[in-house]
């Protein structure tokens, strides 16, 4: 089960669209006692990349390509105040129960990043809710490209 479900209370469920729209790019990495469980990368462009589920059954397979629809806008969509009002931070949770978990999201403008890194335990509470959001979200919308790849690639 991908972890990270968190504690976290949207303040508002207003959207900041000037935020929202000025990202170009982002990218989710999820490493679990180092070993990397997720990763994606997402462009406006149309530009993905993914590896992995989040799970602790680590895929070393890493696909890359460009969809002509880019699910990248719709992963914007998430971003609330709340979420905005998290990054240019780290977080590393004390009492860590289970493996350890690193979790590091980035959103660029082309010209600034800005990010946020979590470290917690596997089987301990998780990212604030707007960050775990963002990530199932990216998760959610990249599966559909992610699954075909992977059946692209199988031998029969």
């Amino acid at each position: 089960m991908f972890s990270l479900f968190g504690c976290g209370h949207d303040k508002s469920e207003k959207s900041n669209n000037n935020f929202r729209k000025s990202y170009e790019a982002t990218t989710i990495e999820l490493n679990i006692e180092n070993e990397s469980a997720l990763f994606i990368l997402l462009h406006k462009d149309g530009t993905i990349n993914r590896k992995g589920n989040g799970t602790e059954e680590i895929d070393r397979n890493f696909y890359m390509g460009i969809q002509q629809d880019s699910i990248f806008s719709k992963l914007t969509e998430t971003i609330t105040p709340d979420f905005e009002s998290l990054l240019n931070r780290i977080y590393d949770y004390p009492d860590k129960k289970g493996k350890t978990c690193m979790l590091e999201i980035t959103l660029s403008d082309g010209k600034e990043t800005k990010g946020v890194k979590y470290t917690y335990g596997f089987d301990s509470t998780g990212p604030p809710k707007p960050i775990a959001d963002y990530v199932i979200k990216a998760i959610e919308l990249t599966d559909p490209w992610f699954n075909e790849q992977i059946k692209m690639t199988k031998v029969e």
